[in-house]
């Protein structure tokens, strides 16, 4: 009678890629891909951190920096009402996110 040795690995699996290697081949094969998906992944992270990364109130207005230039305290300035652009930029972007989902939703669903 002749020994016999388990097999120490699946049979196939070598014939699997790899997960990393899979991604490395995505980065490495579509780079304007790749810039595209973290555009996205920016606009999703700016749009649902915006409490907690807009410097000021959307709606507070400051009649003492209206029209203001882009600065360190406004970072792409003030609208001729004194509200920072950036913050208000920040929560449409959460507003446009959210209508932009909702609208895909229903769309799939009724199959358009």
């Amino acid at each position: 009678m002749a020994a016999s040795t388990p097999a120490t690995s699946v049979p196939g699996m070598a014939d699997l890629p790899k997960r990393k290697s899979q991604t490395w081949a995505f980065i490495k094969g579509q780079p304007l891909g790749f810039m595209g998906l973290l555009i996205i992944l920016l606009y999703v992270v700016l749009a649902f951190g915006a409490k907690w990364i807009s410097p000021f109130d959307p709606e507070a207005v400051d009649f003492g920096a209206m029209t203001a230039a882009p600065s360190l305290e406004h970072l792409f300035g003030t609208d001729q009402y004194g509200r920072d652009v950036f913050s208000r930029l920040v929560y449409g972007a959460r507003t446009a996110l959210a209508v932009g989902i909702l609208s895909s939703l229903v769309g799939c669903s009724i199959g358009a």
